[in-house]
């Protein structure tokens, strides 16, 4: 790799392009050669480079190290490459969490829709509760001055104690007919607005669920203390998780892990808690590995932490799919309920011989 020279160099620069073996300065017209690492000069005769190896160093893609360098590349570059693969990993690694962050907040902004409808339905109840007793108290007025009308004809008119007792009834019914009126119109104001928070309670606690699974038949660790009796669900879990779905969830990936109900006699169920949906999704979807589990993670049942709305459905489902199979006299299918908490449906599924 020998350079041209053009101008003069300075003091510095000629210091630096000194041979650093015999210290005298490479020049133009003289053949050297550059370390890629310290970006020092040799005469190619003081590190024994002949014309044949000094023409193929010229050629592109050929690489120089003085012996002080060589030795140190020798270690860096594997470390190098190691760390290019590792840098490769963590590249597709942010490209599955960047994927499930967007799907997160698709779902975010959808729940943030249904509910942004719920308040303005709300909203437009409201106004219309308003308008309803805006307009009551109009009628109210009116009737007032209807009667009031009445009163003051009836009085000029003379009529009889009978004639008057006549026209007080007619008067009387009309007045109870429109407050039979106005009181079913609000009855139905508070219909529709019960309704409306109930939807949007069940809304709040489909959300607050929306992460979370419950285990059933994972046995209970009969140490005293509680927290010695977590550890160990914890543990079981993870070697659920991983050993037999293989889904890669961390102990940091749990929000909280805890046992439903009073402890007695019966296994109580196993409450899951996770950071985001999308571990939750991913243990849904790695269920049908259980078949294949080893014993004491055969009987595990895992299932959706459902509200009360969707518990209620889900039990009217599988009590509607046992009829569908007791009428079924065929013998050619099966029924099961299947689908996520709120889009439940019996699937019929045709027996193999």
């Amino acid at each position: 790799m020998s350079r041209p020279r053009i101008g003069s160099a300075s003091k510095e620069k000629d210091k630096e392009d000194k041979c650093k073996i015999c210290d005298v300065k490479v020049s133009g017209k003289d053949k050297g050669i550059l370390c890629e690492v310290c970006q020092g000069w040799w005469h190619c005769r003081c590190v024994k480079i002949n014309e044949e190896s000094y023409e193929l160093l010229n050629m592109e893609n050929i690489h120089w190290f003085c012996s002080v360098c060589n030795s140190g590349v020798g270690r860096i570059l594997p470390t190098l490459t190691k760390l290019e693969l590792k840098q490769n990993k963590l590249e597709e690694e942010m490209k599955v969490i960047t994927a499930d962050i967007s799907d997160i907040k698709s779902k975010n902004e959808k729940t943030g829709s249904e509910l942004e409808t719920v308040k303005s339905h709300n909203s437009k109840l409201m106004d219309d509760v308003n308008k309803m007793k805006t307009e009551i108290d109009k009628q109210f007025v009116i009737m007032n001055k209807e009667l009031e009308c009445v009163t003051k004809r009836l009085a000029e008119q003379g009529d009889s104690d009978t004639q008057s007792n006549k026209w007080n009834d007619i008067v009387k019914r009309q007045v109870d007919e429109s407050l039979e009126s106005v009181t079913d119109n609000l009855q139905e104001v508070r219909r529709s607005l019960r309704e409306t928070t109930e939807k949007a309670e069940e809304q709040r606690d489909k959300e607050s669920r929306r992460n979370n699974i419950i285990l059933y038949n994972v046995p209970e660790n009969e140490e005293p203390r509680a927290e010695e009796r977590n550890k160990a669900d914890v543990a079981f879990c993870l070697q659920l998780f991983n050993n037999c779905l293989n889904t890669g969830v961390t102990e940091e990936d749990f929000v909280n892990v805890f046992r439903l109900g009073k402890r007695g006699d019966s296994t109580r169920p196993l409450m899951i808690q996770l950071a985001g949906y999308s571990h939750k999704n991913l243990i849904m979807e790695s269920l049908y590995r259980l078949r294949h589990a080893e014993t004491k993670f055969k009987k595990i049942i895992v299932a959706h932490d459902m509200t009360r709305t969707e518990r209620a459905e889900c039990k009217r489902l599988v009590a509607e799919v046992k009829e569908q199979a007791d009428t079924d006299s065929s013998g050619e299918y099966i029924y099961r309920v299947r689908g996520m908490p709120g889009q439940m449906k019996i699937v019929r599924f045709r027996v193999r011989n």
